[in-house]
């Protein structure tokens, strides 16, 4: 479990989701992720790349 401290929790939850990673919030200001056993590693460069679109390089 990763949890990740964020200006806005909800909108960048959303905006993962909309590039097809889905992650929880705890808090208005806190992302909670969680991977999952059966991701594999083209999944894996997926989560990369949505965060690296959203949170940038």
């Amino acid at each position: 479990m990763v949890y990740l401290d964020v200006a806005d929790a909800k909108s960048t939850a959303e905006r993962l989701a909309q590039a097809g990673v889905l992650v929880g919030t705890s808090g208005p200001t806190r992302l909670r992720a969680v991977f999952h056993l059966d991701v594999d590693d083209n999944g894996l460069d997926r989560v990369v790349a949505a965060f690296e679109d959203v949170f940038g390089t």
